[in-house]
């Protein structure tokens, strides 16, 4: 029967052992009685002629159960339990899945076999739940070997920003109810988690310098990059870095130093043959900040073609102030028309910007006040300094949004039609933005809200346009591809990190999310006879809370829940009240003999 101290400081009672034996090596020094005759003597113990001085101990009854006393206390003091048979010990770990966890996942290992065997306690057997602090996560191990669970840590990669671990702690803790352990693991310290949880931080303080952010420029027809690097030690860094391309192309090192807690600024040209590259920085304990992937950047483009020549002057604002706002001379190619409502082509459906001029002068303004609808393309925008007369307008139909009044009249409003595709015989929807007034007699041209409202507008067609960009992202974005309602997008991922390549084929209007790891990622569209790429983009990581290593370092909060398993998988002595009687009984028996024996004067 396996027997478990529960308080190993009840062994510092044997030291009452020597002191039994110091005290009976100890004799006392003998009265002196005269008397007439040796006969009336008693047998006595030999004691010593010099008084209290060490002698050859004397073997005797009050000795033994002196000890025997001290071995008794000993007993009741170390608090025995014995183990309990077929008892199973729930433990659930969970991992925090942000990215700073990949330099210490490895060499934590250690750490998390140890506070486990301590969590088990006990307890003959082990049932383990292994999860990640992302709830999106799938579980990374259910068993009841240590070992596997530990292969399954090994190969997993963190890779998500700072996440909030409550709800995966409140599922294992679920998991393992309300008498298993939860093992909370991570880089940071931290003090309190909910849910009753040990934390357990493996990480430590380590000096990153990674790469933050990168944008483009163009000078002379020629693309320049511009990415900064940040040094998050407090000490004096020094790194590489270099340009690979897509052509097997690769630039000199270059050296730098970063001063503490600083950043620097790094650019060069974008080659002409190139479409993909990556930046190189010298490696460190945290890899995903040391690349950084880089793509032509193509935005989609809004063609404009003007109805009329009254609205050339406005026309070209737009193209010179709008971004990716070009001007398109064919009516068949246009993705919008700026002109007159009157103008519109019968044969050809598209998006609009629409005025309704007037040929009647009108002699009054519209005096009522001007109201705004709650709507994202006028939010924040002041309409009150706009004047407009009295001239014939439209009204709006049922599925016409309203977005600024003045009393009953509709001053603007947006106009959705619909259209059915030849080729698939789905419905397609264009949006008009009509200005219900001659603009003409009014003040519209001399308001802010106006240029905004038009930039609003075009922005909104251009991201629901269905044509190809090369973009910049970040890792985790999510973002939204305009593709046909019948058609599938494959996703085709690339991972610069691990230098692996997945391909994934996603539903009808899936929303697709960026992959956590840096890399590149392509977007096609398939729609049974042809595929036709959508996006192109680079994904690099940005988290600098995630690539700041400044509060990382070993900590360990333990909860009660140790000592509460304890009493799950163990049993009481339950001989503890004969003990104490047999010590009472003990102690007792050794003060008859010691004062039966003591000397008696004659």
């Amino acid at each position: 029967m396996n027997i478990v101290v529960t308080n190993p400081l009840g062994f510092l009672a044997l030291l009452g052992i020597p002191v039994v034996l110091l005290i009976h090596f100890l004799q006392r020094r003998p009265k002196v009685v005269p008397i007439s005759t040796l006969f009336l003597l008693e047998r006595s113990q030999p004691e010593s002629s010099r008084g209290k001085n060490f002698e050859r101990i004397i073997n005797s009854i009050p000795l033994w159960l002196q000890l025997l006393l001290v071995l008794l206390l000993t007993w009741l003091l170390i608090q025995p339990r014995y183990k309990n048979t077929q008892t199973t010990q729930r433990i659930a770990i969970v991992l925090d899945s942000s990215a700073s966890m990949r330099p210490f996942k490895d060499h934590g290992q250690s750490e998390i076999i140890n506070k486990v065997k301590e969590l088990r306690g006990y307890a003959s057997n082990l049932e383990l739940w292994v999860l990640e602090s992302d709830p999106a996560a799938p579980r990374l191990y259910y068993g009841s070997d240590l070992s596997q669970a530990l292969n399954k840590i090994k190969a997993w990669s963190p890779s998500s920003g700072a996440v909030n671990p409550r709800r995966s702690l409140q599922a294992a803790r679920s998991l393992a109810g309300p008498k298993g352990a939860l093992l909370y693991v991570t880089d940071t310290p931290n003090s309190k988690a909910p849910y009753n949880s040990n934390i357990l931080s493996i990480g430590k303080p380590i000096a990153n310098c990674g790469f933050t952010g990168i944008e483009f420029d163009e000078r002379d027809g020629q693309l320049i990059w511009k990415a900064i690097i940040r040094n998050y030690s407090p000490t004096t860094q020094s790194r590489s870095w270099h340009l690979s391309t897509d052509q097997n192309e690769k630039t000199s090192e270059q050296q730098i130093t970063l001063a503490p807690n600083s950043m620097t600024t790094v650019q060069g040209l974008f080659p002409e043959n190139a479409t993909h590259c990556i930046l190189h920085l010298s490696e460190d304990e945290f890899d995903f900040d040391n690349q950084l992937p880089l793509v032509k950047p193509q935005a989609k483009q809004l063609l404009l073609h003007c109805l009329s020549s009254t609205y050339k002057e406005l026309s070209s604002k737009m193209i010179q102030g709008f971004p990716n706002v070009i001007n398109e001379s064919v009516q068949e190619n246009a993705d919008i028309f700026l002109g007159n409502y009157t103008d519109q082509p019968s044969k050809i459906t598209t998006n609009g910007i629409l005025f309704l001029p007037s040929n009647e002068k009108a002699s009054k303004y519209l005096s009522a006040p001007v109201v705004t609808e709650k709507h994202p393309l006028v939010e924040g925008l002041s309409w009150q300094g706009l004047l407009v007369k009295d001239t014939p307008g439209i009204s709006p139909e049922e599925n016409d949004q309203v977005l600024v009044w003045q009393g009953n009249r509709p001053l603007i409003f947006v106009k959705t039609k619909k259209d059915i595709l030849e080729s698939s015989g789905n419905t397609k929807e264009y949006y008009s933005l009509i200005f219900n007034f001659d603009i003409n007699q009014s003040n519209l041209a001399k308001q802010d809200a106006f240029a905004v409202l038009l930039l609003r507008f075009c922005e909104q067609l251009r991201e629901n346009k269905e044509s190809f960009e090369s973009l910049l992202l970040e890792t985790g974005q999510t973002l939204a591809i305009k593709h046909h309602s019948d058609s599938t997008l494959s996703n085709q991922q690339f991972n610069i990190v691990e230098d692996d390549k997945t391909t994934i084929t996603m539903e009808k209007n899936h929303s697709i999310e960026c992959p956590d790891v840096p890399g590149f990622m392509t977007i096609t569209s398939n729609d049974g006879q042809q595929s036709t790429p959508l996006l192109d983009a680079a994904v690099y990581f940005a988290d600098t809370r995630e690539a700041d290593f400044s509060k990382s370092g070993p900590a360990y909060s333990p909860t009660t829940v140790i000592a509460s398993t304890t009493e799950e998988h163990t049993s009481e002595d339950h001989l503890w009240r004969y003990w104490c009687l047999a010590g009472a009984l003990a102690l007792l028996l050794s003060w008859h003999y010691s004062t039966s024996n003591s000397p008696k004067n004659v």
